[in-house]
């Protein structure tokens, strides 16, 4: 199994963003399609995940077909949008390809269905501020890219702690708890690491169920939003899940009303960004 230090050699050895991480702040930022636009048209493969995202079924009911990048984001939102330039990008940068149990659509579903509970719970508990929500979506995007590192740079080794959960799942809490045990790693803190490592918003590195008491009160509020998506995320956003307890009578029913749709954009997202 690796050790430590070849982690932190392969940290240091990341591959480079096909956009720089000041370009990627200023699109996670910008509340201005046409400022979004001028970067998605750079990339040919991402302009067309986002005329892909515009014209599903899900999206488009039965509306016409949009042809131009603009349209296409005025039909998807900015959230959207946003999410799936991320998860093309990190694609496109980490390949899961050589880890055959690494389920590529459905991670990136799971990391976008938490992306979406983050933003949903920042909304039911009166979270106003664009900034909180977006980056709640957007950390929560990001929260299990540790998972990307591994199967990238150490793909056998996860491999074989996916063959190990599936065959003796009682053993463990967790996957988490899979991974730390048998590849000697936080997956969470590697992903925290690795956004680090690439000069992205310190509010978007984020570890769930880890708050910095010294960090800002938006990279606190965003840590904790991650924090019980995951927590509700565990429970597949079942009604009957503990993490709803943390809420009041109201705000929960509002969060169930709103779960089913967490599972229809993350599937969205996923096809796009897979």
């Amino acid at each position: 199994m690796p050790m430590q230090s070849e982690y932190s050699s392969a940290l240091e050895s990341l591959p480079r963003l096909p956009f720089s991480a000041e370009t990627l702040d200023i699109a996670l930022k910008t509340d201005d399609i046409s400022e979004l636009q001028k970067i998605i048209v750079k990339d040919t493969s991402l302009t067309l995940k986002i005329l892909s995202a515009a014209n599903t079924a899900a999206v488009r009911r039965g509306g016409r077909e949009v042809v131009c990048v603009k349209s296409a984001l005025i039909r998807i939102g900015l959230i959207r949008a946003k999410a799936i330039l991320m998860g093309a990008m990190y694609s496109k940068t980490l390949d899961t390809r050589l880890c055959p149990s690494f389920n590529a659509r459905k991670y990136w579903e799971d990391a976008a269905a938490i992306g979406f509970a983050a933003q949903g719970i920042a909304d039911v508990t009166g979270h106003t501020c664009d900034n909180i929500r977006g980056g709640a979506m957007s950390a929560g995007l990001l929260s299990r890219i540790g998972l990307l590192f591994l199967a990238h740079y150490y793909p056998k080794e996860l491999n074989r702690c996916f063959f190990l959960y599936a065959n003796e799942e009682d053993q463990w809490e967790s996957f988490g708890s899979c991974v730390r045990s048998v590849m000697k790693v936080d997956y969470d803190e590697l992903g925290s690491n690795i956004l680090n490592q690439w000069n992205l918003p310190k509010a978007l590195s984020v570890v769930p169920g880890r708050i910095r008491k010294v960090a800002p009160s938006a990279e606190r509020d965003i840590a904790s939003l991650v924090s019980l998506a995951n927590l509700w995320a565990r429970d597949d956003f079942s009604p009957e899940s503990t993490a709803l307890n943390l809420f009041s009578g109201s705000q929960k029913d509002r969060l169930i009303k709103l779960a089913p749709g967490f599972a229809r954009d993350a599937e969205m997202l996923s096809s796009a960004s897979s």
